[in-house]
């Protein structure tokens, strides 16, 4: 599929916010929820960069932030 929805440790704004320090453009889940749910993911878009090389690069600095050890 087109996204890929991400566990992270804590809440999702704040991971979003922990990746755009990086300068990687996530969304929290809860946008995407009815209610209070999706507030343990993000969802990431795997068709919005430009390159595989940059999606591999953005995955990357993701993978290499505490919020993102697959919670």
């Amino acid at each position: 599929g087109p996204h890929l929805w991400w566990p992270v440790s804590g809440e999702a704004e704040s991971a979003a916010a922990l990746a755009a320090a990086q300068g990687v453009e996530i969304v929290p889940g809860g946008v995407f929820a009815v209610g209070r749910g999706g507030g343990g993911h993000v969802r990431l878009c795997l068709t919005g960069t430009p390159s595989r090389a940059r999606l591999k690069e953005g995955l990357e600095r993701l993978a290499g932030l505490d919020a993102f050890d697959g919670a």
